[in-house]
């Protein structure tokens, strides 16, 4: 095919049959004219679909369903509630004449935007006037008057990444319903989008000669670089996205996909009216700052409306000082108010000299009276919002209420009509959407992605993201659950093939690999919790088996082996005070397996480990992160309820088990071994020697006699995963002499202490040295040094007796102190920045 022009086996000129879609009645279809002949631009998709049948729609389904799955479809409304959009795999596709006419528009509303924002935070004028009613202004919480001398230009960028929402109405207009200038969401979904639908749909995507969305984001991110205080060259960029954002949103695909550092507010602090990220290594400067967390919520010594400690405390001044530059402008929410609307045709004019091209829906504004009058009178028809925020007022549809409902309305707008706008409903045009049984028509909304660059010219995605509703008569929203699709424009000539990462590259715009303190930190308790949930689990598996089993050594031998073995759990968790006031077996058992607050619990220790592993999301591979949510999951499903008894809980220790030595060896695989890894590693080995030197040194103080020392010797080796190793190593019953042999002194044995000390000292090798410290692997060549000399005397052919046992007592004792002090200095020098720890 040399492009569109072409006609694809002539189906462009022949009626679509009825059975293989069917436009709904009196409603404009996307793809489909009245008389049943395509749209222009899809023609080659009806084709193939021909020839595919219901078939091979319901295959493409599947493989964009499995694609999605194995890649981690990101995309939450509302920052991580539990709905969240599939995707469609058929396209919205736009014939080249098509889009160029909504790419004008969306240039246009581009430049006007700038200039209502440039004025609002700089002269004001259209206040003045009149143009704009003030109270739409001054009474809406995305307006800062704390950066009211803070226009756009020089060294202040404006207008960021903005997003319209476009609907095509009944006679084929196009319409603006929301424009998002603040942090405009679905750009990573959009991405997404494209790298899935392309790999189900490789042959028609050729055909039909789609343009690149890799293009608009090379422009993107060379703007953000050019925008450098310090100029392109040494630019450090990064994403900043919210304190409560969802760890599996599409801003860590972004992240991830587009190799920039994304980092939280708790990850930047400002010293002398500049912006630094607090990593591993240090402070390190950040010159530009891609946005997507509210500007109302960037500076709460300046404009936090929540009163809350989120956002960098002196970004502001560190913007008008030019120190930083931060896509978008704070305050550019403003933009965002429909009480906008029913002026934008006169401040086109008067701003731009031209006439709106593309219009919002029309818009009435109920501050003016006589809009206020239709509005009410039309009210049943209208659908209303508020000038303010959303969130103060959620978008109600006229027709979809009842009286009373409508009732309640009229009181509201009458009290306050200056709060509210009310809107045509528009009918809006339907794209086909794919169900199992085949095409159906469905409304459909798209998110058009664009920006201005530094010489204000405007640069348009060809494409977006497009959203449609599940069934009919469902209101489109990004706040409700609804089916995504890949935008595709065609073009004349095919588009040169792009991949975003190696563009990038080439333009150094990426900064050097740089792992935040927060992630860092994040990554090390995930190491902790992952193995102290696995050896807690262990615990609670070796005291149901003693349950469900027994150990062949009588019941009231085996009733006070499980009384030692939970209270050495507490004490290696430093719950002592807890198991204390709790006596009966059962409920003690129920503390360490349905407890949802017990600190030596699994399932609290499950949430802990998920939470720390799911706040690093960024370092894991997508086989690690459904290792992580299976092991929360799959523990939580299968223990729900009250607790009645151990038996119920076999199964589930065991999947639990399972799926963290998944986890754990996904990581010996899958993870660069840097920074970043070393700090998980640091923390699975510091984890794994403090409960063992724990546990040992709580055995070794109860000093029972055999059975019961045998049968507590046997359960530390299981609880340490080692029991078929000792087995297979002495082939005797388990002795405290041979257990603490293998457990501490094993010199290729992953489980010893020496084997895990000297891994340990390997693995904080990768860590950076602190500027004014010792690097924290030199604090383990005396714990090496001291085990050592340790062994040697452990291994004499000396009896086993007292005079051993209290002095491997105190060795334990003193390997426990400096692990501690170990941790402390390693969390105390690289994830806190408020001076020296050293």
């Amino acid at each position: 095919m040399s492009g569109i022009a072409t006609p694809s086996l002539g189906l462009i000129n022949v009626n679509v049959p009825p059975d293989l879609y069917r436009a709904g009645a009196g409603i404009r279809d996307e793809a489909l004219r009245p008389d049943g002949i395509p749209v222009s631009g899809w023609g080659e998709f009806f084709e193939s679909y021909q020839r595919h049948g219901v078939e091979g729609l319901a295959e493409w389904r599947e493989v964009a369903l499995r694609i999605s799955r194995d890649r981690g479809l990101a995309y939450r409304p509302d920052r991580g509630e539990e709905t969240q959009w599939s995707l469609d795999p058929i396209p919205w596709i736009f014939s080249p004449d098509e889009w160029r006419g909504i790419e004008t528009g969306v240039a246009q509303m581009l430049r006007l935007s700038s200039a209502i924002l440039s004025d609002l935070y700089g002269p004001q004028t259209l206040l003045d006037r009149g143009l704009v009613p003030a109270s739409i202004i001054l009474g809406h919480r995305g307006f800062l008057r704390a950066l009211h001398d803070c226009p756009p230009g020089n060294r202040i960028i404006g207008l960021g990444l903005t997003a319209f929402d476009l609907a095509r109405g009944s006679g084929g207009s196009t319409y603006i319903l929301n424009s998002r200038f603040d942090c405009p969401y679905g750009l990573g979904v959009a991405l997404e989008n494209r790298t899935v639908v392309n790999r189900v749909l490789p042959n028609l995507f050729r055909r039909c000669q789609v343009r690149r969305i890799g293009y608009f984001f090379n422009e993107w991110f060379n703007y953000l670089a050019e925008r450098s205080p310090n100029g392109a060259e040494n630019s450090r960029i990064v994403i900043l996205d919210s304190d409560h954002g969802s760890e599996s949103s599409e801003i860590g695909f972004l992240a991830n996909y587009c190799g920039i550092t994304r980092v939280l507010p708790s990850d930047l602090t400002v010293r002398n009216s500049s912006v630094w990220l607090k990593a591993l290594s240090g402070l390190m400067p950040v010159d530009v700052i891609w946005k997507v967390t509210h500007g109302r919520d960037l500076d709460p010594l300046e404009a936090n409306w929540r009163l809350t400690a989120e956002g960098v405390p002196g970004m502001f001044e560190a913007i008008r000082r030019g120190t930083v530059a931060v896509a978008s402008h704070p305050g550019a929410e403003i933009l965002q108010s429909p009480g906008l609307f029913p002026f934008l045709g006169r401040l086109c004019r008067e701003l731009l000299g031209e006439d709106l091209i593309l219009s919002p829906a029309e818009t009435w504004w109920c501050g003016d009276p006589a809009s206020k009058k239709y509005v009410l009178e039309n009210l049943n028809g209208m659908v209303i919002k508020s000038v303010g925020h959303h969130r103060d007022f959620r978008t109600r549809y006229g027709q979809r209420l009842s009286a009373v409902d409508l009732a309640e309305l009229r009181a509201r707008i009458e009290a306050d009509p200056e709060r509210y706008v009310g809107q045509e409903e528009l009918q809006i045009s339907t794209v086909p959407t794919s169900q199992v049984g085949g095409l159906v028509p469905r409304g459909a909304v798209m998110r058009s992605f664009s920006f201005l660059d530094s010489k204000g010219e405007p640069h348009v995605m060809p494409g977006g993201l497009g959203r449609v509703s599940t069934a009919e008569g469902v209101i489109i929203s990004t706040r409700e659950s609804g089916e995504s699709k890949d935008i595709w424009v065609r073009s004349l000539a095919p588009d040169a093939p792009i991949s975003i990462e190696r563009r990038l590259e080439q333009s150094r715009v990426i900064s050097p690999e740089v792992v935040p303190s927060r992630r860092g930190e994040n990554l090390y308790w995930a190491g902790r919790y992952g193995e102290r949930t696995d050896s807690i689990a262990r615990f609670a598996n070796r005291l149901v088996t003693g349950r469900t089993a027994g150990f062949s050594y009588g019941r009231n031998l085996e009733a006070k082996h499980e009384k030692t073995l939970v209270e050495a759990l507490f004490r290696v968790f430093e719950a002592d005070s807890l198991i204390k006031k709790v006596t009966d077996p059962d409920k003690r058992l129920s503390l360490i397996l349905s407890d949802p607050n017990c600190p030596a619990g699994v399932g609290p220790n499950v949430s802990r480990f998920y939470r720390a592993s799911m706040a690093a999301r960024e370092e894991w591979s997508l086989t690690s992160i459904l290792a992580i949510e299976s092991a929360r999951n799959r523990w939580f499903a299968g223990t729900a309820g009250e607790f009645e008894s151990p038996y119920r809980y076999e199964n589930e220790l065991q999947n639990l088990a399972l799926h963290l030595a998944a986890f754990h060896g996904l990581n010996l695989d899958s993870m660069t071994r840097d920074e970043a890894w070393g700090l998980l590693d640091a923390g699975c080995r510091i984890e794994r020697m403090s409960i063992l030197v724990s546990l040992l040194a709580f055995i070794l103080e109860v000093d029972e006699p055999a059975p019961m020392g045998t049968l507590l010797n046997e359960s530390v080796l299981f609880v340490s995963d080692s029991l078929g190793t000792y087995q297979t190593k002495f082939h005797s019953v388990p002795t405290t002499d041979f257990a603490l042999r293998l457990l501490l002194g094993e010199e290729d044995y992953p489980r010893s202490m020496r084997y895990l000390l000297e891994r340990l000292e390997s693995v904080l090798r990768k860590l950076k040295t602190p500027a004014r410290s010792a690097p924290p692997h030199e604090r383990v060549a005396p714990l090496r040094a001291e085990l050592a000399s340790f062994l040697v005397r452990l291994e004499d052919e000396e009896e086993f007796g007292p005079a051993k046992r209290q002095e491997s007592l105190v060795f334990l004792r003193s390997v426990r102190l400096r692990l501690n002090e170990l941790h402390d200095y390693i969390t105390t020098t690289y994830f806190s920045h408020v001076g020296y720890h050293g």
